[in-house]
């Protein structure tokens, strides 16, 4: 049951089964907001003379705004690419959390 529980939701943010300790470790790329995404980035870039590939992964109501917002934070981190998966912008994708209609 636990197991259809994280496959529905797309991760263990906020199951009360799943011990706090957990959920913290235990994380997913949508659990992290896209800010956090992109200083991961440009902490590798740093030490790295070519391009460092990351997905920021953003969920399907994000705007124009936030995915133009990730880009310029990208560009003054010192980045030399992004790249932004926006949740459902496509009819088929690879990776799938079950989304209530």
């Amino acid at each position: 049951e636990l197991i259809n529980r994280v496959a529905e939701r797309g991760g263990v943010q906020g199951l009360s089964e799943v011990p706090e300790k957990w959920q913290r470790i235990l994380v997913t790329a949508h659990d992290i907001e896209a800010e956090w995404h992109i200083k991961h980035q440009a902490a590798f870039q740093k030490h790295t003379d070519n391009a460092v590939s990351k997905t920021v992964n953003l969920p399907s109501d994000a705007t124009k705004e936030d995915i133009a917002k990730v880009y310029k934070q990208a560009y003054e981190s010192g980045c030399k690419g992004a790249t932004i998966y926006r949740d459902q912008s496509r009819d088929e994708q690879v990776l799938n959390v079950k989304h209530k209609t």
